[in-house]
């Protein structure tokens, strides 16, 4: 039974019909555990111990990839690496739910542990890739927001009139940004204004 619905989620996820393809895997997994009612040394064991539990968690995590369901995605890549920490599909498949919810720190911790354990892996050398300009650019921005807070705030305290204006609105501007809110908070800002 748990199969065959595999099989059924591997043709709808081929058709591109990823909410029955989850709906399939849903079920082939409800078959063999209650995910929600075992406990987790439980639900590990049975991971390590089923080879098509596994897959179908590793597939319904690439569907909810594909569904921008993240937080999902993670989930289920994370029952599994608790019980096999080494499964390459399943820290790959968490790196990039990662890197989409912009936990680019985290994603890159797993992209790393992957290939520790597969070297030559193209996809994730190429998501390592990604990741190190993602998180280069990430720093250039907080450089360039923390001088550009540092300005405003020297100017809301030696200017007056429309200069001492304009870097309140600037600073309005920037507050809406997280690296701005950020620096101005890290900055003492609020007590400058």
């Amino acid at each position: 039974m748990m199969n065959k619905l595999r099989e059924n989620g591997n043709d709808e996820f081929k058709k591109g019909n990823f909410d029955l393809a989850v709906q399939y895997y849903t079920d082939a997994i409800a078959s063999i555990v209650d995910m929600g009612s075992m406990a987790r040394e439980e639900l590990d064991k049975a991971i390590k111990a089923d080879d098509c539990l596994q897959k179908c968690l590793n597939n319904r995590s690439q569907c909810y990839l594909k569904l921008a369901r993240y937080d999902e995605a993670i989930e289920d890549a994370t029952s599994i690496l608790r019980a096999v920490p080494d499964d390459i599909k399943a820290l790959f498949r968490r790196s990039q739910a990662y890197k989409e919810l912009k936990r680019f720190e985290d994603s890159l911790m797993d992209a790393k542990r992957l290939l520790s354990i597969d070297p030559v892996n193209k996809p994730c050398l190429e998501l390592m890739q990604t990741l190190t300009k993602m998180l280069q650019d990430k720093a250039n921005e907080q450089r360039s927001t923390k001088s550009q807070v540092k300005n405003m705030l020297e100017l809301t305290k030696n200017e007056k009139g429309e200069k001492k204006t304009t870097a309140l609105n600037n600073l309005i501007v920037l507050s809406r940004e997280e690296a701005g809110s950020n620096e101005i908070l890290a900055s003492n800002g609020l007590d400058t204004l």
